[in-house]
């Protein structure tokens, strides 16, 4: 979980519903919304890895193949401010 401040939070889990397990990403800028997608036995079984990152003023959410590679399962649109930035070098 990433936290701005009370209206603004992302966050990223693993949840079961239905005896399934689903990878589940919540995204909060004044109201919340969650999008998920099943998690492979295979992903469970060798231990899911999940990542946030920021792209632009969204948030980016991945989980990483077996293979190494990072696949996206989330794109969401937070209307980030900008990131400031240490102009002294």
């Amino acid at each position: 979980m990433s936290r701005h401040d009370e209206a603004f939070w992302p966050k990223t889990g693993l949840e079961f519903l239905d005896g399934h397990a689903q990878m589940s990403v919540v995204a909060s800028r004044d109201w919340s919304d969650r999008s998920m997608m099943p998690a492979s036995k295979e992903d469970v079984g060798q231990g899911i890895r999940m990542r946030l990152t920021r792209l632009g003023r969204d948030l980016r959410a991945e989980k990483r193949n077996p293979d190494g590679m990072w696949q996206l399962f989330r794109l969401a649109h937070l209307d980030l401010p900008p990131i400031a930035r240490d102009l002294h070098g």
